[in-house]
């Protein structure tokens, strides 16, 4: 009876140092509180291995993940400002799934998270960086296509063309525990322009999901237009930015549904149209608010149907531009083409021009 109570004591004891031990590493070990600054920033190179935490969390693995998870949560809104949170959340997150693979929520902040919009004063340095992440949140979603989706559905969907008749294919429905993450992923390799084909794939993938967005069929027809289809491009946006990141009343993502029905009316854009376009550009609101993370995601409203729109202008301008020798704005408003070159009330400064077959705006 005494040996008994004393394991008793030592399991207890064990199991004290244990959550002791992986508190410290979790609150003390991998935050350094910097002087002078206002932020705590997390070091995950300091946190142990997934293996490591197994052996000392005394069967409670997904408890500390869960934890590891509210704790993760906390530190980005401490480091909010200048997407800070970007340097260390990918290594949290990748921790997260490894000792909680079922948990879908972490896979998709990731994707969430990657910053795909380059702004005209992001440096080469930064770009590289932001490419880095958006990789890392790629690789992440892969894994979980490969934990959490039905592999031999997947390679079934995989050879099967876009159709109704895939769609309506009942053995294979549902083939992922969610269709959002399928969907992020795609959206994140598409907007990443080096394999569209991949992101067809992953929107095929999440279009046979019942909870995956119903745009999901049309986004993985789109993914494999070309890169001059300009009106595909604005299509694309348009449909995005229907599910993205807005708030009451949701003005914008109205805004992005008309504008989606009318691209998928094959409207074809004339000045009527373009003057419309303008009004309705300046009325639209930037929703996006620094201290909230998901409104900043790179899916959000404002940023993909303002989009949608500068790329119809573009359209509108390619067409112009047709059977004359312009390479740029001026050139198009000196042949008597345009009176003036339509821009995005935030790009005012903004010029056109053509390169290698494509019209794009500069800044000026």
């Amino acid at each position: 009876m005494k040996s008994l109570f004393l394991s008793f004591i030592a399991v207890t004891i064990i199991s004290i140092a244990s959550w002791g031990f992986l508190s410290y590493g979790t609150t003390r070990g991998y935050v350094e509180y910097l002087a002078g600054w206002d932020y705590r920033r997390l070091h995950p190179e300091l946190i142990a291995s997934p293996d490591i935490i197994k052996l000392f969390d005394m069967w409670h693995t997904t408890s500390y993940a869960s934890w590891a998870w509210l704790g993760l949560i906390q530190y980005v809104g401490d480091n909010v400002g200048g997407n800070r949170f970007l340097s260390f959340s990918h290594s949290i997150l990748t921790q997260i799934t490894d000792l909680h693979p079922y948990f879908n929520r972490p896979y998709e902040i990731d994707l969430i998270f990657a910053p795909l919009s380059s702004g005209e004063n992001t440096t080469l340095q930064e770009k590289v960086v932001n490419k880095q992440i958006a990789i890392n949140a790629i690789n992440l979603g892969k894994k979980w296509i490969t934990r959490l989706c039905d592999s031999q559905k997947i390679e079934k969907i995989k050879t099967r063309e876009i159709s109704e008749r895939l769609w309506n294919d009942e053995t294979l429905k549902n083939p992922c525990a969610s269709g959002m993450l399928p969907y992020y992923l795609a959206f994140t390799t598409y907007q990443m322009g080096e394999n569209r084909a991949k992101a067809a794939e992953y929107y095929k993938i999440a279009s046979m999901n019942d909870d995956g967005p119903k745009a999901s069929r049309i986004l993985g027809i789109l993914a494999l237009s070309g890169e001059g289809d300009y009106m595909a491009s604005a299509l694309n946006f348009a449909l995005v930015g229907s599910t993205g990141y807005d708030t009451d009343p949701y003005s914008c993502r109205a805004i992005a549904e008309d504008l989606s029905h009318d691209l998928l009316a094959k409207r074809k854009p004339d000045s009527t149209w373009i003057h419309s376009l303008e009004k309705i550009d300046q009325g639209l609101k930037d929703t996006k608010n620094e201290s909230n993370p998901i409104s900043n995601s790179s899916d959000n409203c404002y940023d993909m149907t303002t989009r949608s729109i500068k790329t119809i202008y573009l359209s509108y301008i390619a067409d112009l531009a047709k059977w004359t020798n312009a390479k740029n704005g001026a050139d198009l408003i000196r042949l008597g083409k345009i009176e003036s070159i339509p821009t995005l009330s935030i790009h005012k400064w903004y010029s056109v021009r053509e390169k290698n077959g494509i019209w794009e705006y500069q800044a000026k």
